[in-house]
C-alpha cells in the first residue's frame, strides 16, 4: 500500500480539498505500473481534521478544476482523525492555503476531463 499524505487546507469557498493536476496524472500512472492500493491524505490544520480516500476510488467521484487542481468535495472522503491543538499550530506555518478562482467549461478542463476518462 502506498499513502501521499498533503498538508492542504480546504479551499476557502467550497468544502473541497485536492491536487494539481499533474501529481493527479503521475499518481494514476504510479497505480497503473504498481497495481496496488494508493491512499492520499489531505492534513488540514483550518478545520483540525485529517481526510483521506483510495485514490482510485476519488478518481471515479465527480471532480472539480479549480486553478490548475483538481479538487473533490471532502465528503467523498473519510474523515480519519482530529487533530490536537499542538498539531494545528505547528502546520499553520507550512500549510499550503487554496486561494484560485474557478475555471468552468475551459479547453484545459474539457482535455482533462478527456484524459480523465480514459
Amino acid at each position: 500500500m502506498a499513502v501521499e499524505v498533503k498538508t492542504k487546507s480546504r479551499m476557502k469557498y467550497y468544502d473541497e480539498t485536492g491536487i494539481s493536476y499533474a501529481h493527479f496524472k503521475r499518481y494514476l500512472k504510479w497505480i497503473e505500473n504498481h497495481d496496488m492500493p494508493f491512499w492520499i491524505m489531505f492534513v488540514d490544520h483550518s478545520v483540525g481534521s485529517v481526510f483521506a480516500g483510495d485514490f482510485r476510488k476519488l478518481s471515479l467521484k465527480p471532480m472539480n478544476k479549480r486553478g490548475d487542481s483538481v479538487t473533490w468535495e471532502t465528503r467523498y472522503m473519510q474523515k480519519w482523525q482530529d487533530l490536537t491543538e499542538e498539531e494545528i499550530q505547528s502546520i499553520e506555518t507550512v500549510s499550503e492555503a487554496y486561494d484560485v478562482t474557478p475555471v468552468y467549461n475551459s479547453a484545459l478542463w474539457a482535455q482533462m476531463e478527456l484524459e480523465l476518462r480514459k
